[in-house]
């Protein structure tokens, strides 16, 4: 239930569509996540998360601005992905939204300045919606979900790294 983050597009739960008559199964286990980030998410979603880790490495959620080493950059918006983009050197933007003229003339030029091939990439960056499903050993998380009124984008986002949360 933590990763219905697509309501917002008018998707309904389907879960609660089901007939009471469906075997619901719940899994419990994380094979991402290692200790102790997995009790630290745990205590921050409170009863409605109940993963357990089954990983045995360690994953740390770390309150640091800059994580060294090649990394995924995580957003709720792209506004603040292309905010972002354009002061971050090597960093791989994977497309541009409509921006008034000037704007994007700015961001693009600044953005220019930083573009290299994914694979000399330190940092890749990508909204939360766009990385479900997917996984990086450092993630950091932008400061742009509303914490009280996106939870299970929050969820999602703090899920997304298997050794290193920056948050």
């Amino acid at each position: 239930p933590l990763q219905a983050i697509y309501e917002w597009r008018g998707c309904i739960n389907a879960f609660d569509e089901l007939p009471d008559t469906t075997l619901c199964v719940e899994f419990y286990s994380t094979f991402r996540i290692g200790e102790p980030a997995c009790s630290e998410i745990k205590k921050t979603f409170g009863e409605d998360c109940w993963m357990m880790s089954k990983c045995e490495r360690e994953t740390t959620i770390l309150k640091c601005n800059n994580p060294s080493g090649s990394y995924v950059y995580l957003f709720r918006s792209w506004k603040s992905l292309l905010e972002e983009a354009q002061h971050i050197p090597n960093d791989l933007p994977l497309f541009l939204v409509k921006l008034k003229c000037h704007e994007l003339e700015e961001l693009i030029d600044n953005i220019e300045r930083n573009l290299v091939s994914k694979n000399k990439s330190t940092c890749q960056m990508y909204t939360i919606h766009s990385y479900k499903g997917l996984e990086n050993d450092v993630v950091k998380v932008h400061d742009d979900i509303d914490l009280e009124n996106e939870r299970n984008i929050h969820y999602v986002a703090l899920t997304r790294g298997k050794s290193s949360i920056y948050h």
